[in-house]
């Protein structure tokens, strides 16, 4: 491909089902479920890909475990590098962080109807702002998207990372990050296109899962 015409492509994967009742897990680290192995598995056909044929030149994954250790387990098998990227993690919650919703209602029923009601406006105690996590993320996805042209990237991370990368790439306001639906172990695919005058990103394709080529 010409220098002044390349592109790195981005396949998102999100982790699949953890082992403990919905939470706001963000900075908590738990575990995959058994199920939510599989559900990855399924994704990207891991169990239909081979070395030869695997489309990944990198995997970049968040650093908490629900991520990684899948991560990890990837890159054994088709023989990739990989890394985590500490910027990847998910939005922390703060106090909140690893708590249900009820058991946060139940303790602070006032701050919690304000953040149902305007969570843009309205940050966790302790926790990290959306606007301070967006901008992580942003910064986070440039970087990647600069250092690997030519190169295609499956990066392992969370539903509010993967929402946040899909409205930087559809220019979209951030209300829209809670208009998309991240399922456990959605995969989506981008396109960053480099061009020295010029760049610009496409949304591939959304909630799908890796497409093989025919034999």
């Amino acid at each position: 491909m010409p220098h002044s015409h390349r592109k790195t492509s981005i396949d998102l994967l999100r982790h699949g089902e953890v082992a403990a009742p919905p939470a706001f897990f963000g900075s908590t680290d738990i575990a995959l479920s058994p199920l939510g192995i599989q559900q990855m598995k399924d994704a990207i056909r891991l169990e239909t890909l081979q070395k030869a044929q695997a489309p990944w030149d990198r995997i970049i994954s968040s650093p908490m475990q629900r991520c990684w250790r899948f991560a990890e387990h990837v890159s054994q098998q088709l023989d990739i590098p990989m890394e985590k990227e500490n910027n990847l993690r998910e939005i922390h919650f703060g106090q909140w962080d690893g708590l249900s919703a009820k058991e946060i209602e139940d303790q602070d029923p006032e701050s919690f109807q304000r953040y149902v009601d305007n969570p843009l406006a309205c940050t966790p105690p302790e926790g990290e702002s959306i606007a301070l996590f967006r901008s992580r993320i942003t910064s986070t996805l440039e970087k990647i998207k600069q250092s690997h042209l030519d190169q295609r990237i499956l990066l392992i991370a969370h539903s509010g990372v993967i929402r946040s990368i899909l409205c930087d790439v559809l220019n979209a306001p951030a209300t829209t990050l809670f208009a998309i639906h991240c399922p456990y172990a959605s995969f989506s695919q981008i396109e960053h296109y480099y061009h020295p005058e010029q760049q610009s990103d496409q949304l591939i394709t959304l909630n799908s899962r890796l497409s093989l080529p025919k034999p």
